[in-house]
């Protein structure tokens, strides 16, 4: 197998068949015609490639049933049993408790805090510091 990841859980897919010897992965970003066809050639003509895909192919052909009859006994199941953990929790939660609100506000009163912290302490440096680094300057004449 050849694979091309782009997006969502493909990077991660492809990287686990890589490591497994099922796939070549190529990268979209140095995508090139040469490394398509070299990537097809090796996956062709290496034989651990097709081992390693019908060892699979064994395993799942070895499962009792197919996805169809899994899905099938799912529906039914929760048609006659329950369905409540298909529900959505959020229902229940407040607006608050929805939309974080009270995440939100703790964040912001420490943003608040530290740059209230920051200005005290950059206003001390400046008073205590720049008339004493430079004291011709940025302070009031004494006749003031």
């Amino acid at each position: 197998m050849v694979g091309l990841p782009i997006t969502f859980d493909q990077p991660r897919t492809c990287a686990r068949l890589a490591r497994r010897g099922e796939a070549v992965v190529l990268q979209w970003e140095s995508l090139t015609v040469q490394a398509v066809v070299e990537a097809v050639r090796e996956v062709t003509e290496d034989r651990r490639y097709s081992e390693r895909v019908k060892a699979v192919s064994t395993r799942l052909k070895a499962q009792k049933e197919t996805a169809m009859e899994k899905a099938v006994w799912w529906i039914e199941y929760i048609t006659k049993y329950d369905d409540s953990f298909l529900k959505f929790s959020g229902k229940d939660l407040s607006l608050t408790q929805y939309l974080l609100l009270d995440v939100l506000a703790i964040l912001l009163c420490v943003l608040l805090l530290t740059l209230a912290v920051l200005f005290l302490l950059l206003r001390f440096l400046y008073r205590r510091l720049w008339v004493r680094l430079w004291p011709w300057g940025g302070g009031k004449a004494k006749g003031e």
